[in-house]
């Protein structure tokens, strides 16, 4: 897909992905040749800024089996990113065991943590019985602030003695 601009008009667009912008640039014709970086900044007043979030993922792994109530997983949001955004269910998550549960196995994604009682429960990632592929549960969308917040990951208290070599990736937004 691919914006066009007019020599000269005023025009902000919201460009996300792969979408591309062309824009005609005076004396650059296909009879000519094409316009060169020097030749747009020195005869247009093009100013490009993006617009809206960048999707980001948060990749864990464990390997092996986890133990009672073992950090899998802990991520502190960099200074230099203002906000990341998890939606509801976190969804656009995925993951993957090697290994199946035996029994329904659900580890505790929680904010600002340092122990699997403290900070807040934000979401659950779920194995279930038998199950190599879990599920995403958080009841509402959450945030982290860059340079501030952390993320983690903690097994169950009583673990699944099978559940192991466990990934998963956290869909975001950042912005």
């Amino acid at each position: 897909m691919a914006t066009k601009i007019s020599d000269m008009d005023p025009v902000t667009l919201p460009l996300q992905g792969d979408e591309l912008l062309e824009m005609s640039v005076p004396g650059s014709t296909p009879e000519t040749g094409n316009a060169t970086v020097d030749d747009v900044a020195a005869r247009t007043n093009v100013r490009l800024k993006a617009i809206g979030a960048f999707p980001l993922a948060i990749s864990l792994f464990f390997p092996g089996v986890p133990t009672a109530s073992a950090l899998v997983c802990l991520f502190s949001a960099p200074a230099g990113i203002a906000t990341l955004t998890f939606a509801a269910a976190l969804a656009g998550s995925s993951g993957k065991a090697t290994i199946a549960a035996t029994a329904q196995t659900d580890f505790d994604v929680r904010k600002n943590a340092t122990t699997n009682a403290n900070g807040t429960s934000v979401g659950t990632i779920r194995f279930a019985a038998a199950g190599t592929v879990p599920s995403f549960i958080a009841a509402s969308g959450f945030t982290l602030t860059g340079g501030t917040d952390t993320l983690s990951v903690w097994a169950p208290a009583s673990p699944d003695a099978t559940l192991a070599n466990i990934s998963a990736s956290l869909y975001c937004t950042r912005s």
